[in-house]
Parts: structure tokens; sequence; C-alpha cells
């Protein structure tokens, strides 16, 4: 942080030191602020001139990164640079989900949810809540519901795909469904066919399908 002490005299005069947290920079006869988002305003009132440095706690993104609980040094681009990640931006939750393949990461939800791949949902609600497949899902993809809320859950299809569970297929489209009918009830469905075709790959319970 730059840090400007002004002098006050009869020549008009202005900054006479600059220092850097602290430690005082050679003079010179101008200072240039530069930087992304860097304002610098005169306030001949206050006989000051303000900087402004966009930074600390306020708007700020990721603070720490650890690695097993180790931090790992500061940078300014955080790269995934292997085929088993997927990323995707979260601004609802204010957050970026990282999405290891052959990983499950698990959310207990309350309302009905746009499931996303390699998740692992687990409905806690006194109503129905209805998971709609994700839009876009690879073969190997994978999606658990383990129903634990007394209001059940279902699944729901966008159009054009449906779930296979054993000699059975939904109903092509919007109209395609999977229901719980007990409290217990868990499924895992996996894609088979690019964004269209999931299977069951697992089941416990009765499963209402449409």
């Amino acid at each position: 942080m730059a840090n400007l002490k002004r002098i006050q005299g009869t020549g008009g005069s202005g900054y006479s030191i600059i220092q850097e947290d602290g430690t005082p920079l050679p003079p010179e006869t101008i200072i240039n602020f530069t930087g992304a988002g860097v304002t610098v305003t005169d306030n001949p009132g206050g006989e000051s001139t303000t900087v402004n440095i966009p930074g600390g706690s306020a708007g700020a993104y990721y603070q720490t990164m650890q690695a097993q609980g180790s931090a790992l040094p500061q940078e300014t681009i955080l790269n995934f640079s292997s085929d088993s990640f997927t990323l995707v931006d979260d601004p609802t939750n204010d957050r970026t989900n990282v999405f290891v393949s052959g990983v499950i990461s698990w959310d207990v939800v309350t309302v009905n949810t746009q499931m996303a791949v390699q998740m692992g949902y687990i409905p806690n609600s006194a109503s129905q809540i209805t998971f709609t497949l994700p839009a876009t899902a690879v073969p190997g993809d994978t999606i658990r519901i383990v129903g634990y809320g007394t209001g059940l859950w279902s699944i729901a299809q966008n159009a054009g795909q449906s779930v296979r569970f054993g000699e059975i297929n939904t109903t092509t489209g919007t109209g395609g469904s999977i229901t719980s009918t007990n409290q217990g009830d868990a499924i895992e469905v996996i894609c088979v066919v690019a964004n269209t075709l999931f299977v069951v790959g697992s089941a416990t319970g009765t499963l209402s399908i449409i």
C-alpha cells in the first residue's frame, strides 16, 4: 500500500515523501497509479488526494486455497487441467462447484432442484421434492438420491430424455418420471447416451415409474 505524506508550506508544496508500507521511495516529479480498479480523486477541500485500491474483505473472491488442509501459494488464476474435473458456476450460492469424475458430492435439499452430474441429493422436506435431470450429461455421469424427508421425491425429465429401469422405460420427455413411495427410497441413475438416456444402476424401495 502506498502512503502519501503532504507538508504544508507557503510555496504550494505537495507530497514530499512517498512510502511503500512505511519505506520511503526515491523522490520523483510524478506519481502514477496503475492497475485494474484503481481510482485517484483530487480533494482540494481536504488538501488531499484520495487513492482507492480495491481489495480487502469486501467483494473478495478466493482468499485461501488448500490441498488437504495445507495452504498453497496465492496466485491470480486457479486452473483445473484434467478431464476428470467439471467446473460449474453457481452464482445463486456465490460459489463455483468443482466436480471430480467418479467422486460424488452430497447436498441436503429442501426445495425442487435442478440436478447436476456427479452429485448426490438427500431430500429433507415434508413436501415432495422434484429433481430434474441435468440437460447435459456424458456416459458415465452419475446421480444419486437417498430419501430422508417424509415428503418423498420425484425425478423429472427434460425434452427427449428417458430413464431405463431394468426392462421398463419411462415415458420419453417431460411426461416421464420416477417417484418414491416410501421415506427411505433411494436411487442411482447413470447416463449411457449423452444428454438423453439414463439407466438405473441401483434402487431401494418401491418406485413409481411413468
